[in-house]
């Protein structure tokens, strides 16, 4: 049976996960899967990769922090928002 890799829950987080240890890309990939909401094959167009890659990454990034699905990283992006995007700038950069 194969799972489902757009679904990776973070319950009543109360502080910010401890994303320090993902990569520029897996922070380039949650930030437009967030901020663009766009299917993992607009953005791997976008990206020049793979939507295999983009779906790969994402399953990463969702066991690293935690998440089920894209729905529980928006949850987390929203709740930390002005954080979230100062460790974007930072890992991007």
């Amino acid at each position: 049976m194969r799972e489902n890799v757009d679904s990776c829950s973070v319950e009543d987080a109360e502080e910010p996960l401890d994303t320090m240890h993902l990569s520029a890309r897996e922070w380039q990939i949650l930030s437009l899967i967030v901020i663009l909401a766009e299917p993992s094959k607009e953005i791997a167009y976008d990206l020049g990769i793979k939507p295999a890659s983009v779906k790969s990454y994402f399953f990463r990034i969702c066991q690293q922090l935690g998440f089920k699905n894209r729905a529980d990283v928006a949850r987390w992006w929203t709740t930390y928002s002005e954080r979230s995007s100062d460790l974007v700038r930072r890992h991007m950069l």
